[in-house]
This record gives C-alpha cells, structure tokens and sequence, in this order.
C-alpha cells in the first residue's frame, strides 16, 4: 500500500550559507515523494542538524535547490514493491545519507514532512525512545558504534579496556562514551568544555577533562590506552595518541574531521602494532541501527537535545549547529 497526497513541505537549500547568514534554507512546498521498489515511504516526526550537514552547505558542496537532513525517527505510511521485512505503522529511524551531493540530485533529505527510503537502510527505532529523542541519532549512533566495533566491541568486560574520546560532549562523543561503557570498556576518559563536565561524567565517562585547562592526554602514560576515537581531529593529537596506545590498539579518526587524519610520515611516526582507520560512517544496512536499538532497549541510552525547532526554523537550527556552543543535538521536529 501507498499513501497518495500532493505536496508536502521540505526545507531545502537554495544558497551557501555561513554562520552569519543561513537564509538560503528555507521550506518549500514540492511534490510528495513515491515510494518506488525496494523503497518506504516515512512520514517525519523528528530529524536532526549534524556538522556535516553545514559543512557541505557552507562549502557550496550540494546541488541546490537539495532537500537536507540525513536523520530521521517517523512512521512507515507506504511501501514499495519488494519490501517485506517493514509495513504501514511501523515506528522507524534511519540514516539516509546525502543524496543531493550527486550530480542531477537535488537531495532526498529527511527535513521534510515525508522521505522516500530503502527498506534496507531502515530499522524499527528503539521503543525507549519517542520519536524527538529517536531523531537525533541516526548518524551519530552510527559512527560512535561503528568505531567501538572496529576496534573489537563489544569487550569482556574483564579485558580492561581503556577508551579515549577525544571530546565527549557533542553528538558523537556523547554517544561515544555511553557506547564504550555498555559495550563492555572498563575505563573511558573524554574532555569538554568547562559547563560540560559534569553531562559527559553522567554519561559514563570516568574522567572527563576540561579542554580549556588541559589536553585530554595529559598525565596518560605511554602504551596505556587500548582504543582513541579521535571524532575531533585537533592537530597533533594523533601523534599523541600513538605514544599512549599499547601494541595491538586502535587510532580510529573520524574521517571529514578538521585535523590531518590518521598518523602517517612524514608529519608523524606510526606506531608498531597500532591499528589505524579513518572512519567513513555506513549507513548501507539496517543491521548497525537494529543493534543500536537493542542496546538501548536493554541498557538505556541518553540522548541529550540541545534545542528543537519546527520545520519552517531549519535556517534557524543550521545556525545553532554552526555557533558550536551546542550540548548534545539540535533537532527538527516535523511532528511535535
């Protein structure tokens, strides 16, 4: 079955936008998207704003005009051909990508009152969480998870493995620190800012380090650490990671991070038996998402909304996302 309406509103970008200025997002009335084969059609409650989404915006990257938003927690009204696993009603989340960054798209983003997605890129959204909670995490849930697991999640929790994030108190450091704790580390150490530390301390973090006074490396012994997750990218810090991880660890920078990426010559030594990757988020599947929600459903995850705003204020939450003095996500709430 296939819901049938006419048009729908989408917040979208038309222009490049700085921190100064994000007039160039603006809701649009545009035609209601059909599920074609393989695909759902999901009627929105909540999306989210991620960095990346202003860093594509501010650099010019998407095809304009280009539907925006990658998260999203809503509701199955339709389905295509071919799909068997979802139906009409069920509760979702995704991560849908970014679409309007290929050449001839114009985006099939989630800041929108309804989203055409491929079944398999979507998973029943945890029953702990409402839809407003649910939407800030797709992207972020993934890429936190998707790095415990590279580097061997989940532990015994009698391996004693240590765990930095080298900050704890954005979108995917908070889920970062929750992720490594329930997965098994026995001991995670993240940095935040001053009015932070005791958010990121409440979510499992066992020492948090204000980022103002030291760097979230200091007094950490050589060979000690058993995973860095560098979803910052400050320069340097690889290098730093190196010293403090033991043979057999894990450097796993987040890829489109602002830093120079994974340690390589001839900017910095590589260490001998440290494994390195460079983070690409895949949101190919639904399975990631499905164990994500299962954790959450058994062991609770915190989700933190900085600030909500309605469809026709996306410009407004861009912005917000840009001033980077946000704790935890800004989100979209399509359905209040």
């Amino acid at each position: 079955s296939v819901a049938s309406f006419d048009n729908m509103r989408a917040a979208r970008i038309h222009s490049a936008i700085t921190k100064e200025d994000t007039s160039g997002v603006y809701v649009d009335s545009i035609a209601m998207p059909t599920p074609g084969k393989g695909e759902v059609l999901i009627e929105v409650h909540t999306s989210s704003v991620n960095p990346v989404d202003w860093k594509l915006a501010e650099q010019g990257l998407y095809i304009t005009p280009s539907q925006l938003g990658a998260d999203v927690s809503g509701v199955v009204v339709g389905v295509g051909t071919g799909c068997s696993r979802l139906q009409v009603n069920d509760e979702v989340w995704s991560d849908v990508g970014y679409s309007g960054l290929l050449p001839g798209a114009h985006g099939n983003g989630a800041w929108a009152e309804y989203v055409t997605v491929a079944e398999e890129i979507v998973s029943k959204k945890p029953t702990s969480l409402p839809h407003s909670m649910a939407g800030a995490l797709p992207l972020v849930a993934l890429t936190a998870y998707q790095s415990m697991v590279t580097a061997g999640a989940p532990w015994d929790p009698n391996s004693n493995i240590s765990v930095v994030i080298t900050s704890g108190d954005g979108g995917t450091g908070s889920l970062g620190v929750q992720l490594a704790k329930k997965m098994g580390a026995q001991s995670v150490r993240s940095c935040a800012a001053p009015d932070h530390l005791s958010y990121v301390a409440d979510l499992g973090a066992d020492v948090v380090v204000d980022f103002t006074q030291a760097d979230v490396f200091d007094g950490v012994p050589d060979d000690s650490i058993d995973v860095v997750f560098d979803n910052y990218g400050a320069n340097g810090t690889a290098q730093i990671a190196m010293n403090a991880l033991r043979t057999g660890g894990w450097y796993v920078f987040l890829a489109g991070g602002t830093g120079p990426g994974i340690c390589e010559e001839p900017a910095c030594t590589p260490k001998d038996g440290v494994n390195q990757l460079s983070l690409w988020t895949d949101s190919s599947g639904h399975d990631d998402l499905d164990a994500i929600a299962a954790i959450a459903d058994s062991q609770g995850l915190t989700v933190n909304v900085d600030s909500s705003y309605a469809l026709e204020d996306s410009a407004d939450a861009m912005a917000r996302q840009m001033s980077g003095q946000t704790e935890g996500k800004v989100t979209i709430e399509v359905i209040a």
